[in-house]
């Protein structure tokens, strides 16, 4: 399972928060789920600002 986690590079790298989905990040920023994916794969950051972290978690 993938999560993905939001910090803010300009308040000292704080994270935002966890989603599952880039269609919730989407919905977060209220933006395109494929503008979301494109600026993820060239390590692009969301509205100047934000910096999306893929984790990957190990399920149990």
């Amino acid at each position: 399972m993938r999560a993905y986690a939001i910090y803010d590079t300009k308040y000292y790298e704080q994270c935002i928060g966890i989603f599952y989905s880039t269609k919730e990040i989407a919905k977060y920023f209220n933006m395109n789920q494929k503008a979301v994916i494109a600026g993820m794969s060239r390590k692009h950051k969301i509205k100047a600002r934000y910096e999306v972290v893929k984790m990957k978690i190990d399920e149990m």
